[in-house]
């Protein structure tokens, strides 16, 4: 088991509360790259993955492609398919007041949506990859800082789970241990 002192959790906090407050995530261009980084590297490393599962749970590799994996990557493809239009500003309707000449609104009003917070990922026993990687796509793709605490029955779970960050975000400001 992957332990972790207090004095290193504290250093990775305060590392991803600088990142954020720099706001370099908030870009789409960035969520992308990084979606698209954790992607490559589940695929770079998917026997890794298959072989700690099987080793740690006893999962054949097809439940590990069908259960663990598969989903994670179309999750990802899917943020990427969307994120331009869900990343745009929203319009939303002006009612009518006194300040409006004539007829038309003074001012256009509309959402915008932006990344703020920070993610605390807490991984299961029984599907640590999914339940792990699943929602830190999320948080990518949402443009927030993430920290995961994986878990497993085995050593070799967390062990693949750490080696995909990485390499997916190696040169990246990301800390892993």
């Amino acid at each position: 088991m992957i332990s972790t002192s207090q004095d290193e959790i504290r250093r990775i906090f305060d590392d991803q509360s600088v990142f954020l407050k720099e706001r370099r995530a908030a870009s789409v261009e960035f969520r992308k790259q990084a979606l698209i980084a954790l992607r490559n590297s589940i695929e770079a490393n998917r026997q890794d993955i298959r072989d700690a599962l099987r080793e740690d749970l006893g999962k054949p590799e097809a439940i590990t492609d069908a259960m663990e994996i598969s989903p994670v990557l179309e999750e990802i493809d899917h943020y990427l398919e969307n994120i331009e239009e869900w990343s745009k500003p929203q319009i939303v309707p002006n009612f009518p007041s006194p300040l409006d000449y004539q007829g038309k609104p003074p001012v256009q009003s509309s959402i915008e949506r932006e990344p703020f917070g920070m993610v605390y990922i807490i991984g299961p026993f029984n599907y640590p990859l999914n339940l792990v990687l699943s929602p830190l796509a999320g948080a990518l793709g949402a443009g927030k800082t993430a920290i995961i605490k994986a878990a497993g029955r085995g050593p070799k779970t967390p062990a693949v789970i750490g080696k995909n960050i990485r390499e997916g975000f190696e040169g990246w400001d990301s800390r892993t241990s």
